[in-house]
């Protein structure tokens, strides 16, 4: 299986612009970590543009650059999620959001009759209207992958010309909503792809916005997506749930790691006041 996950750091047109580069980095770190826990066979690749460092990251992975419009961010990302899709679909591909963590596996998903075994195309589904289906985990299974190639150009032809002023958000979900036929109870079957809807509320959830909530076992939830001021919470979970560690010394780990960063935050735009340092001379300049 192949997880691919998509990062660009961007200063445009992104509803999570406070969180700084080094800090979502930290957040895709975890991601990745969190998917070698559960499956230490998977590749994983992160989808990016020329200009974005990621040479903090802590795991093997795949680099793969694109051209990324930071204005129509969520478009660029289909469009690096389409070619991902011409050049490397030799497995299956699990396409997922860099504030997820995994919470065990996923095998159940391609067991015989279970899941997402007899499908092209597996994607969550929760209880709303306008955007019933999330954009954050998209599973395409390569036994007949042209039939799943298609679904997705489908889709990306709907996000270009039905959703484009919504480029920058939201576009995808509603784009992803058209493409399988969403009928108000489940996916059309007039589409050539066969689709499997997933619940959120176990491939897709969304944890409670409180310290609290995290600290409750989520046993039962196999992906977790820390959405919007949540993403503060993940380093939390990981240290207390993923990271091999007790759950009491998890938890003063992510103590020490929050104050630390904190303190870097507060310290930050004073490092940055402080005059640039002067570059030593060399010998040759040396009288």
């Amino acid at each position: 299986m192949r997880v691919v996950t998509f990062h660009v750091q961007t200063l445009d047109a992104h509803p999570n612009v406070r969180w700084s580069h080094a800090e979502y980095l930290r957040l895709l770190d975890w991601m990745l970590r969190s998917v070698l826990r559960f499956h230490p066979e998977a590749r994983l690749a992160v989808l990016t543009d020329a200009q974005t460092d990621l040479s903090p990251l802590s795991v093997a992975f795949e680099r793969i650059d694109h051209p990324v419009d930071h204005r129509r961010i969520m478009l660029s990302r289909a469009e690096a999620q389409q070619r991902f899709l011409q050049t490397h679909f030799d497995d299956d591909v699990l396409f997922l959001d860099s504030d997820m963590l995994l919470n065990g596996p996923l095998t159940e998903l391609f067991e015989d009759g279970q899941g997402a075994a007899d499908c092209d195309v597996a994607l969550t589904v929760r209880d709303d209207a306008d955007m019933p289906v999330n954009g954050g985990f998209l599973l395409l299974r390569h036994r007949r992958a042209d039939v799943a190639r298609r679904f997705f150009d489908r889709y990306l032809r709907l996000f270009r010309e039905v959703y484009v002023g919504e480029a920058a958000w939201y576009g995808d979900q509603r784009a992803l909503r058209d493409a399988i036929g969403w009928n108000g109870s489940g996916a059309s079957s007039q589409i050539e792809a066969r689709i499997r809807l997933l619940p959120c509320e176990r491939y897709n959830h969304t944890p409670g916005d409180r310290i609290r909530k995290v600290l409750r076992p989520q046993g039962d939830k196999r992906v977790l997506h820390f959405k919007g001021d949540r993403k503060r919470l993940m380093a939390l979970f990981w240290y207390a749930w993923l990271a091999g560690l007790p759950k009491p010394v998890g938890i003063v780990v992510w103590c020490f790691d929050e104050a630390r960063q904190r303190l870097r935050r507060a310290l930050k735009p004073r490092m940055d006041a402080l005059p640039a340092s002067r570059p030593a001379r060399s010998e040759s300049t040396i009288r």
